[in-house]
């Protein structure tokens, strides 16, 4: 049962990061392509956020690099933390004042994209991503799987 597990544990983390992946390199396409990056920068000149040109172009930068990091999982950790840090700032900054529906502008769709990069933070790439190549111990991550999640009774 144990190995059926940790199948399914990297399965799960992997569908978690190509998907985040696929979802932050859509929204930098969408920046660049579909609304333009001078739109973005008036959008957040018009929120009032510090350095928009800045904050545009590096998000631009960072959806699309990040995206393509974690569908390989590489650097899985860093690229979550960014976008946990990101979508936060996207909701306090544009989208808090519209509620939480993403039919009136509201946040939800942030929060999911923070949570799914929550997981990821917690449990990083798994055994399908590049980062297992670098890890210290692989054979004690491999071996103890979801044994090593449950505490002893």
């Amino acid at each position: 049962m144990t190995t059926f597990m940790n199948v399914v544990h990297d399965i799960g983390l992997l569908v978690a990061r190509v998907t985040l992946g696929l979802a932050l390199i859509a929204h930098g396409w969408a920046r660049w392509d579909i609304h333009g990056m001078d739109a973005e920068v008036l959008l957040l000149t018009e929120h009032g956020v510090p350095a928009p040109e800045l904050m545009a172009w590096g998000a631009l930068v960072f959806e699309v690099a990040g995206g393509v990091m974690l569908i390989f999982g590489i650097l899985t950790r860093l690229v979550a933390i960014i976008a946990i840090a990101q979508n936060v700032l996207i909701v306090v900054w544009l989208r808090f004042r519209w509620g939480p529906y993403l039919s009136s502008g509201g946040y939800e769709y942030n929060v999911v994209l923070a949570t799914v990069a929550f997981v990821l933070l917690c449990f990083g790439a798994g055994r399908t991503g590049v980062d297992m190549l670098f890890e210290k111990d692989r054979s004690t991550t491999e071996s103890e799987g979801f044994d090593s999640l449950v505490p002893p009774s």
